[in-house]
C-alpha cells in the first residue's frame, strides 16, 4: 500500500486557514469595537449581502461551535425585525476601549428595550455574552407575542392580514379592543373608587372626592394603555415613543393621586376638626400636610424627568451645591420651621386658643411652617413668625379653668348702715344664683375702703368660661344684677373717680 505523503494530510488545515484570511480579506469584517461588531452581525444578514458565516463571528465562543453561533445570529436578528427595533449605527460607540458609565467596564448595551443584550470585550475583541446567548431563545418567545396574543392572532381570519395604511387589519382590531378596554377600566375605577372613598365623604369636601375618582380612573386606563399597547405591534418608532409617553404619563398621575388622597386623608382643618382628632393629631395635621405637600411634588417632578431619560445626576448636584447658598440666605425661614417644631412639641397653644404675646392678642386659626395666623376681635388677621413666638412670653387664655372678675362697686358715705348690710347681703346672692359663678366661699364680697367721702365695696368672683364672647355675656349679666339691685334698695352708687 502507497502511504499518503504528508502534505495531502495537512491540506485540510491549510485550506481552513486559508478560507479565513480569505474570507476576512475578501469581506472586510472586524470585532475591535461595538460599532464593527454590530455591523458584522446585522449587515451580513441583510438581504443581497447574506453571509450567515460571518455574522455568527460576533457570537464565536468556546461554549459552541459555528452551527450554534449562525443560529444565535439568525435568531437574534430576528427578535430585534420582529419587535421593530431598528438599531441606529451613528450611536453606536467606535472606540476600541468604551466603557459603560454605569456598569463601568468594557460594555454596551445595543438597546434599551432589551437591557438583557449587550456586547462584551473579549480578547481585544467586541462580541454577545454569554448571558445574551442564553436569553434569547426566552426573549423571543416573550416578546413574538406580548402577554399571550398569540392565540387572540389566531382566533382572526386571514382576510385581516391584509394591510391598510401602514398597518394590518387585525392591528386595527386590537386598537379598536384597546380604547373599549381603557374606557371599561376608567369607568370601573370610578365605580369602585366611589365606595372605597365613601367613608372619607362626611369630613372631606366633595369635590376632592369626586377628584380623586377621576384620577384614579386616569391611572388605571393609562396603566392598562401601557401594559396592553405592545400587543397591538405598532411600528417601532411609534411604540418607543408612545411607551415613552405613557411613562412619563404615568408618573405625574401618581404624583396626582397621591397629592389628592392627601387632600382626602388630611382634610382642612379647623378648630371643630381639632377638638375630634386631638389637640397634637390636629396640629401635627397642620404641619404634615403642606411638607408631604412638597415632598410628593418634588418626588413627582424628578421621577418623571428620570423615565423621560433626563439626566438627574447633575440636577440633584447642581441642587445640593445652590442649597447651600439657599440656607445661608434664608437664615429667618430657616429659625422658623425650627419653632414651628418647638411650638408642636412644647404646645403652648394649640387651634382655637386665645393667646396674648407682645400686646398682640387673638386666636390661633392656623400653625404653618413660618407663622402663626391669629384673628383679632377686629376680625383681622396678624401672621406671628413661629421664631418670635418661642423668643417671648405667651398668656394662653385658652387654659383657663375659670376668669378672675373684679368688680369695684362706689356709694355714698352717708348711706345707712342697715341698708349697706341688706345690700351686701343681697350681692352674695347675686354671686351664688349664676351656675357660671363658682359657688359660695370661692368669692370675696365686702367694704374694702373709705376714700374721698366713697364706699368702696369689693365685688370678687370667678366666672367658668369657654369662650370670649361667653366671658363678656356673663359680665353683662353681672352688671346689670348690681344696677337693678341697687335701684331696688335704694342705694345710689357713685362714680370712683368723683
Amino acid at each position: 500500500m502507497k502511504r499518503c505523503p504528508l502534505s495531502v494530510l495537512l491540506l485540510p488545515t491549510v485550506l481552513c486557514l486559508f478560507s479565513a484570511q480569505t474570507r476576512e480579506a475578501l469581506f472586510d469584517y472586524n470585532l475591535s469595537s461595538p460599532y464593527d461588531t454590530v455591523v458584522t452581525h446585522l449587515g451580513f444578514l441583510k438581504k443581497g449581502n447574506y453571509h450567515p458565516e460571518i455574522a455568527a463571528e460576533a457570537f464565536c465562543q468556546k461554549y459552541r461551535n459555528q452551527q450554534e453561533a449562525i443560529a444565535l445570529a439568525i435568531q437574534l436578528q430576528q427578535l430585534l425585525q420582529d419587535n421593530r427595533v431598528d438599531i441606529n449605527l451613528s450611536q453606536v460607540p467606535k472606540d476600541v476601549h468604551y466603557i459603560d458609565p454605569e456598569a463601568q467596564y468594557h460594555k454596551y448595551q445595543l438597546t434599551e428595550v432589551f437591557p438583557e443584550i449587550y456586547l462584551v470585550k473579549v480578547n481585544n475583541q467586541w462580541i454577545y455574552s454569554e448571558e445574551t446567548a442564553q436569553n434569547i431563545t426566552v426573549l423571543s418567545q416573550k416578546n413574538l407575542y406580548p402577554l399571550g396574543s398569540k392565540k387572540l392572532y389566531q382566533l382572526l381570519p386571514h382576510e385581516f392580514g391584509k394591510s391598510f395604511l401602514g398597518l394590518y387589519l387585525w392591528q386595527y382590531v386590537l386598537l379598536l379592543l384597546l380604547i373599549l378596554l381603557v374606557a371599561s377600566v376608567y369607568r370601573s375605577m370610578i365605580f369602585f373608587s366611589r365606595k372605597w372613598l365613601y367613608p372619607y365623604s362626611s369630613r372631606c369636601d366633595s369635590c376632592h372626592i369626586l377628584l380623586m375618582q377621576k384620577l384614579m380612573g386616569l391611572f388605571g386606563s393609562l396603566f392598562v394603555l401601557m401594559l396592553f399597547l405592545p400587543t397591538v405591534q405598532l411600528p417601532a418608532t411609534v411604540e418607543q415613543v408612545s411607551i415613552r409617553l405613557l411613562k412619563g404619563t404615568l408618573t405625574p398621575a401618581i404624583m396626582a393621586v397621591c397629592y389628592q388622597w392627601l387632600n382626602v386623608l388630611i382634610p382642612h382643618t379647623d378648630q371643630r376638626h381639632v377638638k375630634t382628632v386631638g389637640r397634637l393629631n390636629g396640629q401635627l395635621m397642620l404641619l404634615a400636610k403642606p411638607f408631604l405637600r412638597v415632598l410628593i411634588v418634588l418626588t413627582g417632578i424628578l421621577l418623571t424627568l428620570k423615565v423621560l431619560k433626563f439626566d438627574i445626576s447633575r440636577m440633584l448636584a447642581g441642587i445640593s451645591i445652590g442649597g447651600i447658598g439657599v440656607a445661608l440666605a434664608s437664615q429667618d425661614t430657616i429659625k422658623n420651621f425650627f419653632g414651628t417644631l418647638t411650638i408642636f412639641i412644647d404646645q403652648p397653644f394649640v387651634l382655637g386658643d386665645t393667646i396674648v404675646t407682645d400686646n398682640i392678642k387673638g386666636t390661633v386659626e392656623e400653625i404653618g411652617l413660618r407663622a402663626t395666623r391669629l384673628r383679632t376681635h377686629h376680625q383681622s388677621i396678624i401672621y406671628v413668625p413661629n421664631a418670635k413666638l418661642i423668643d417671648t412670653h405667651i398668656d394662653n387664655h385658652g387654659l383657663r379653668n375659670r376668669l378672675h372678675v373684679d368688680v369695684g362697686i362706689a356709694i355714698a358715705y352717708n348711706t345707712p348702715s342697715t341698708l349697706i348690710e341688706a345690700f351686701l347681703e343681697k350681692l352674695r346672692k347675686i354671686a351664688e344664683r349664676h351656675d357660671y359663678l363658682q359657688q359660695e366661699g370661692k368669692h370675696a364680697i365686702c367694704l374694702e375702703s373709705i376714700q374721698n367721702g366713697i364706699l368702696k365695696i369689693l365685688f370678687r368672683v370667678h366666672f367658668f368660661v369657654t369662650h370670649p364672647s361667653k366671658e363678656l355675656q356673663y359680665r353683662s349679666e353681672v352688671l346689670s344684677d348690681i344696677t337693678k339691685l341697687a335701684e331696688e334698695l335704694g342705694v345710689h352708687l357713685v362714680s370712683l373717680s368723683s
